[in-house]
């Protein structure tokens, strides 16, 4: 792990060195490969703890490698990499963000109202739609 983390970490460092106090470092980071030999959930959480402690202030969970198959996940489910972000949020202080296909308002809220994750990211959904917070705002009933 600690081979891993060398590059990854020295940017951080690097970044948080010159980057202004009132910004904030985001850090996408993988919650798995879900390939042999590759980043497993156990080691994300690892890396995750190492990268704020390296100076991150939010973590963006994804995860996967081009080809690599989700375990457990059956190719049309929303939310993939939510337990993943979960197993991480679980260990960590800094707000975590997760991907991975929500496409339903309610299950976003579900996501950040469990304490899964502090926050969603929507990505082809809103390509789809481009009003989909307002049409998410009027499902939910919020301002």
């Amino acid at each position: 792990m600690e081979n891993r983390l060398r590059f990854p970490l020295r940017v951080v460092q690097a970044v948080r060195r010159v980057l202004p106090e009132a910004l904030l470092l985001l850090y996408r980071l993988p919650g798995g490969d879900f390939l042999p030999g590759g980043l497993t959930e156990e080691e994300a959480r690892q890396a995750a703890q190492a990268l704020i402690a390296a100076g991150v202030d939010v973590l963006d969970i994804s995860g996967g490698m081009c080809g690599a198959e989700r375990p457990g996940w059956d190719g049309t489910s929303q939310g993939y990499f939510v337990p993943v972000a979960a197993g991480i949020k679980a260990v960590v202080s800094v707000p975590v963000i997760v991907a991975g296909g929500i496409t339903d308002p309610r299950f976003a809220d579900q996501v950040i109202r469990s304490g899964q994750a502090d926050l969603v990211a929507i990505g082809r959904a809103m390509l789809r739609n481009p009003n989909w917070v307002q049409e998410a705002r009027a499902m939910l009933g919020t301002e």
